[in-house]
């Protein structure tokens, strides 16, 4: 059966190699969300595609949208 109530006499150590894994472990996560944020060529491409789309189902037109490896300037 466990003990119940006795206190236990092991200490913790705080040792290099969990200092590296909590390291490594937020350096990862730090790089997903700057790797996450969108650059501004994709932005621009997505809001002249949201345009070329809105104007399409007004005007009853098919014009095709632009892809991803143009780099356009406003």
């Amino acid at each position: 059966m466990a003990r119940i109530g006795k206190k236990s006499n092991v200490k913790f150590k705080l040792h290099k190699e969990l200092v590296f894994l909590v390291v490594a472990i937020v350096a990862m996560i730090v790089a997903t969300i700057i790797l996450a944020i969108p650059s501004e060529s994709k932005t621009t491409c997505d809001e002249l595609n949201n345009a070329i789309l809105a104007y399409n189902s007004t005007n009853s037109t098919s014009y095709a949208t632009i892809e991803e490896d143009h780099v356009f300037d406003k």
